[in-house]
């Protein structure tokens, strides 16, 4: 179900298998995909692979940067039976309305809530939590993931700090 008007989007780094989830997500959702990378041919690749994947769905290989995503697990958003609901999804960006889309977009790709969680400049300390998730999922074997505490929201809102 979308919870933004479907959308043109590009997805920075999109052949690897982050970037690949997200816009198998984000295109799932009803959004049309663009995949960058430094390789052409590899985003094409992907774009080609995606497209077999979901039948009917857009994507191919000076922007406003919103950061957001970082700490879903790549595994978990290539997977079309994964629940990910009970994820939140912290969204850092400076530009209101681009945040406001990209949290609508956290909304889409996992159903559950997006947080505003600061201005773009933060987003650089979410790179490390992602390592700490990383090496907790390889000592636990599981899927870790991020649910903040104490917010009066309900699954499939849009948090405001």
């Amino acid at each position: 179900m979308t919870h933004t008007t479907p959308t043109r989007i590009a997805v920075i780094g999109g052949t690897g298998p982050q970037g690949r989830g997200l816009a198998y997500r984000l295109a799932r959702a009803g959004h049309s995909i663009v995949l960058g990378s430094r390789d052409a041919a590899r985003a094409d690749d992907a774009a080609a692979q995606l497209r077999q994947q979901l039948a009917a769905a857009e994507i191919t290989g000076a922007a406003t940067v919103v950061g957001a995503f970082h700490h879903l697990s790549a595994p978990l958003l290539l997977d079309p039976e994964a629940d990910l609901s009970h994820e939140d999804v912290l969204v850092c960006g400076d530009d209101h309305a681009a945040k406001e889309l990209v949290m609508g977009l956290a909304v889409d790709v996992t159903g559950g809530r997006a947080v505003d969680a600061g201005r773009l400049r933060l987003a650089r300390q979410l790179e490390p939590l992602t390592a700490v998730l990383i090496s907790v999922n390889k000592r636990y074997k599981t899927r870790s993931g991020v649910a903040i505490t104490g917010l009066t929201q309900a699954p499939q809102e849009r948090v405001h700090a």
